[in-house]
């Protein structure tokens, strides 16, 4: 790790802003009022020293504590949401907001500080992203099967071994992000759409290990059930959105196969075709019709991209 008030790493981020033309720090909170302060200062006292422009954005998601006003004391510009929207709308806000080239996103629980952000920094170089990969982070028992599930999709979607699929802490050049938030949802899975479009879509991305900090403040507001369900449909609407041949086709040929193979049996053996198989077969047909569907309206979505 660096040390944030070494010299070096000065000069280095100044470096960085100065050739990202500006750094944005987006932080997204809701009720975050124990840490909120300590996180902007943190990441000011990062930023300050290197004579760069930056600024640091707060997007209040309609807090009902001291969010918004301890963050302003302690040096950012707070932009309020009419309602609670969720994790991403915030994103979202704050990104359309941000007025310089890099563009950073950090958490306001407490869980990265400037130093974690310094490491980005120091390792984005020439890439377009740079993402903090976790080493530290314990998955709960009980989300540990959804997360492999997702993990598995999204690498085999992709083509890619995604060291860190939804790591909230990250520096992006602005043309990277805005070419990807369209398909990002509200919720708290807009890092990991964004990191599967930014790797569908070409850029460049350094994945850079950090260690998060203890959670500051109220719990987690991960619901299991309600989380679970969410996976599962971003699971299909990743399938969708960006590989629904890699998918669906696999799973339509492998049902035909099958329901072909049965139906012959029967005829031949029992000279009799089962119901069972024609659902099999009927099955394999329409996944992979709909497969069709869905390739060439993510072909027709990167197409108009391209105009």
């Amino acid at each position: 790790m660096y040390q944030v008030v070494d010299g070096e790493l000065t000069t280095a981020i100044q470096t960085t802003l100065a050739e990202g033309k500006g750094l944005s720090l987006v932080i997204p909170a809701f009720n975050e009022e124990a840490a909120i302060a300590t996180v902007v200062t943190g990441m000011i006292n990062l930023l300050k020293p290197t004579g760069g422009e930056f600024e640091v954005l707060v997007v209040d998601d309609c807090s009902t504590d001291s969010t918004a006003e301890k963050a302003k004391q302690a040096g950012a510009k707070v932009i309020r949401q009419g309602r609670n929207r969720g994790y991403g709308a915030a994103l979202k806000t704050g990104i359309r907001k941000a007025k310089y080239g890099l563009i950073a996103i950090a958490d306001a629980d407490g869980q990265h500080d400037a130093e974690q952000l310094a490491s980005l920094l120091m390792a984005l170089g020439d890439a377009d992203v740079a993402i903090g990969t976790r080493y530290n982070s314990p998955v709960p028992f009980l989300r540990k099967p959804g997360k492999l599930i997702l993990k598995w999709v999204a690498n085999w979607v992709t083509g890619w071994k995604i060291p860190d699929l939804n790591s909230g802490l990250r520096v992006m050049r602005r043309e990277a992000i805005f070419d990807c938030m369209h398909l990002a949802p509200d919720g708290f899975s807009f890092s990991t759409t964004t990191t599967i479009a930014l790797i569908n879509n070409g850029w460049l991305i350094q994945w850079v290990p950090i260690i998060i900090n203890q959670r500051v403040g109220r719990p987690s507001s991960v619901k299991i059930v309600r989380d679970g369900l969410n996976t599962i449909l971003l699971i299909i609407r990743i399938v969708v959105l960006f590989a629904p041949l890699r998918v669906f086709l696999p799973v339509s040929l492998f049902l035909i196969v099958a329901g072909l193979i049965s139906s012959i049996s029967g005829i031949i053996l029992e000279d009799n075709l089962a119901d069972r198989d024609v659902i099999i077969l009927l099955s394999g047909i329409i996944i992979f019709f709909y497969g069709i569907l869905a390739d060439q309206l993510s072909a027709i979505r990167r197409e108009m991209k391209q105009m």
